[in-house]
């Protein structure tokens, strides 16, 4: 067996120690380049995630500002749009439609001196269908067409008028002479066309003399043409006392 070479034995020993304490040295000081690159590594991860986080921060950001910005379009768009043959139309556009007016051109009233109860309601029943009607510019109006069938199954009463002999018995719808002589009156004052009139039997006295207008459904009828450029409306009201009737022209 050879001997041992204690010499060369130290020798190796003292250059592990040599290099186990520059070892050591490179990885516990501050400036050694292994931690430094580890340090640059970790630093450089942070940045590539602050950098992320900013990019994440500055999209929201934007979005938001876009999402603003819809809805500011939105509310432009609510006061402003702009129609398809490019004229623009806010909410401050007064869009005006001319409303038809009613001017009164003629208006008669007759007193009710029966104040048979029958005799007022037939009135305001007739009264009730003739409000409101409209007469278009050149044509004809007819009481008996407009009011329809005067009987009893219609709802009207048994009330005093006269016969064909100027005798007074009691009749259905009795009392609505009233209207047509005041309508005819009104007619007159309106300068219309009178198509049909027939007087009563016996004078009456709502009206003056010639100025009556009697109706029979099925025969006498009161018919008038609008000669004027305007349709007209009819107006009629009655208190129980007095019979109104108006024309309004619409214009």
């Amino acid at each position: 067996m050879k001997d041992f070479n204690f010499k060369g034995f130290l020798l190796i020993l003292l250059i592990f120690i040599v290099l186990g304490g520059f070892i050591f040295v490179m990885f516990s000081s501050t400036s050694s380049p292994i931690k430094n690159l580890r340090s640059n590594t970790i630093q450089n991860d942070s940045e590539h995630a602050s950098y992320i986080d900013k990019n994440k921060n500055t999209v929201s950001s934007k979005d938001i500002q876009n999402s603003n910005q819809i809805i500011s379009d939105i509310n432009k768009n609510n006061s402003s749009s702009i129609s398809d043959d490019g004229i623009n139309i806010t909410e401050n556009t007064t869009m005006h439609i001319e409303a038809s007016e009613e001017v009164e051109i003629a208006k008669y009233s007759t007193t009710i001196y029966d104040k048979e109860e029958n005799r007022i309601y037939n009135i305001k029943k007739a009264i009730g269908i003739l409000d409101g009607k409209i007469l278009e510019s050149g044509k004809t109006f007819s009481f008996n067409d407009t009011i329809g069938p005067m009987g009893e199954k219609e709802g009207f009463k048994k009330a005093t008028g006269f016969n064909g002999n100027a005798k007074k018995i009691k009749i259905s719808a009795g009392g609505i002479c009233q209207i047509s002589s005041t309508l005819y009156n009104v007619a007159l004052i309106s300068k219309f066309e009178i198509v049909e009139r027939h007087p009563h039997s016996k004078r009456v006295y709502y009206v003056p003399k010639n100025k009556d207008a009697t109706i029979l459904y099925g025969g006498a009828d009161l018919k008038f043409k609008n000669t004027s450029n305007n349709d007209i409306k009819i107006s009629a009201l009655t208190d129980g006392h007095e019979v109104t009737i108006k024309f309004l022209k619409i214009v």
